[in-house]
């Protein structure tokens, strides 16, 4: 989760690797959201959040565990 601190954000292929499990699974309508608002981007296989997400990176995190 702190890799979205990156203006990168993180692989969601690696995390399914690490983790066993989709980042995405039961978090759609969440992401979807936060994509729709400007704050999260989801771009091929990677999720990060934009520079106005960073604002308020604490609470998508948050909503995101």
């Amino acid at each position: 989760m702190l890799r979205l601190r990156l203006s990168e954000g993180f692989s969601l292929t690696e995390y399914r690797e690490r983790f066993g499990n989709e980042f995405a699974h039961g978090k759609e309508e969440r992401i979807s959201l936060f994509s729709k608002l400007g704050l999260l981007r989801v771009s091929g296989d990677r999720i990060a959040l934009t520079d106005e997400g960073m604002y308020v990176s604490n609470n998508i995190m948050a909503e995101l565990l």
